[in-house]
């Protein structure tokens, strides 16, 4: 029996070409199946073509279809990271503006229940869909209230703030106001020290102003400017919390000088004024929104919106995001978030606290 051994450098290169050629294959496939789909669909399709409504259990466990001039409450899932998926500033708005077409009109919507497990996200789509609620609450004139059975997190808790009360368990996770923008490197001291160059060709002052794989400007890079645009970040973070839950004593001062960016259970997160009720559950958020809107002692209907995909569709999206996470891990590197890196965050990362 005769034994091949091969260095270390050759093993590595073999395992690269063979990860490559199994991207290309999976890029391949998709690009077929892409164009399969496209041949079967509709040329044009509208935002609300591509929505479809699924009744939910009203406080009782009642999941009987109603008339269609039955009030409704409106349940808006946000579990995951803010800008993600279905979790953005567009989606949430195609859900609210669905609300009030087609079987919906008419004025059916007598409440909004945001339903919350998230750690936050991306600091644009957090504050759209903060303000979208903002705006339908005002302009219909229906209570919102929010839930969260797990985490309710930076963005997310900014979230919750547009409504008019929050509930967590006893067992949620609170809090996290702040802001922050990363992660960054550069790389040119150690491309220096290894041979390695970099060109990077831009035009206007500044443009190059934190390169990742040139040499900084006079040597070192200058973050001034996205210091301000944090602090600025954060200062409209605090002072939206304080307008919102100032009534239970939670002011921008106390975010500031005490609480800061941490987090807190439902019971102390109700303590500190973050949450109105922080020892409940789901039902009982449920029960009092209906109370809340006098629907009591009349039939309703609990409703979500999500958006329409086939099992296929299914398959394929979310086996091809978790293959390109693996490969983008082992080549790279890097984790499946570090499409959060260079760009202001309201998320809240238990790691960033070990």
């Amino acid at each position: 029996m005769q034994f091949v051994r091969e260095s270390i450098f050759v093993s590595a290169i073999r395992s690269f070409f063979n990860t490559f050629l199994a991207v290309l294959g999976i890029m391949l496939a998709f690009v077929i199946f892409m164009i399969t789909t496209g041949l079967f669909s509709t040329p044009y399709q509208t935002d609300d073509e591509s929505l479809e409504m699924k009744i939910l259990p009203d406080a009782k466990g009642e999941t009987t279809i109603l008339a269609e001039t039955a009030p409704v409450i409106l349940q808006i899932d946000l579990s995951g990271v803010i800008g993600d998926a279905h979790i953005t500033g567009e989606s949430i708005d195609n859900f609210l503006r669905a609300s009030r077409k087609g079987v919906m009109k008419k004025d059916r919507v007598k409440a909004i229940l945001l339903h919350i497990d998230s750690p936050g996200g991306g600091a644009i789509d957090s504050n759209l869909i903060y303000e979208s609620i903002m705006r339908y609450k005002s302009a219909h004139n229906v209570p919102v209230y929010a839930y969260t059975p797990g985490l309710c997190a930076s963005g997310g808790y900014m979230i919750a703030c547009s409504a008019d009360k929050i509930y967590a368990s006893p067992f949620s996770i609170v809090g996290s106001v702040g802001a922050k923008w990363g992660l960054g490197f550069n790389f040119w001291q150690f491309m220096q020290t290894h041979g390695i160059e970099s060109v990077t060709i831009a035009e206007g002052l500044y443009k190059e102003k934190y390169p990742s794989f040139t040499k900084p400007m006079n040597g070192t890079a200058s973050y001034n400017d996205l210091i301000a645009i944090v602090a600025e970040s954060y200062d409209q973070f605090t002072n939206l919390v304080a307008k919102a839950r100032s009534e239970k004593g939670l002011t921008s001062a106390l975010l500031k000088s005490s609480y800061g960016a941490q987090v807190y259970s439902g019971i102390t997160a109700e303590k500190n004024g973050y949450v109105d009720n922080g020892n409940a559950y789901y039902i009982d958020a449920l029960t009092d929104l209906v109370k809340s809107c006098n629907l009591s002692e009349t039939p309703y209907q609990v409703v979500k919106f999500v958006y329409k995909q086939s099992p296929l569709q299914g398959l394929v999206s979310n086996k091809l995001a978790l293959w390109m996470e693996d490969v983008q891990s082992k080549l790279l590197g890097t984790t499946s978030k570090g499409k959060l890196q260079n760009t202001l965050l309201y998320y809240y990362d238990p790691s960033d606290r070990l």
